[in-house]
């Protein structure tokens, strides 16, 4: 597999991750009537970087399907409130 053809399928693979944290958290909302999720931008403690960096893609996608999307900082951890 060339370099090219690695990347694109590591961007799909990105992508896919973040539709499907889009659907589970419509899910919530549809649910709950509101969602939240917490990241930290640290590896330390059982905190994913990974999942932290892929939120703020996340948040762009539903705010692109119009629902309302703030973050607020505490200690370190992002808490990520969605609703419509």
């Amino acid at each position: 597999m060339e370099l090219s053809e690695k990347i694109q399928e590591l961007k799909k693979q990105k992508q896919d991750r973040i539709e499907v944290k889009v659907k589970n958290i419509i899910l919530d909302i549809e649910k709950y009537g509101s969602a939240k999720r917490e990241t930290c931008p640290s590896n330390s403690y059982g905190w994913s970087m990974e999942e932290h960096n892929e939120m703020y893609d996340v948040a762009k996608k539903l705010r692109e399907l119009g629902f309302n999307v703030k973050s607020k900082v505490n200690w370190e951890v992002f808490d990520w409130y969605i609703n419509v």
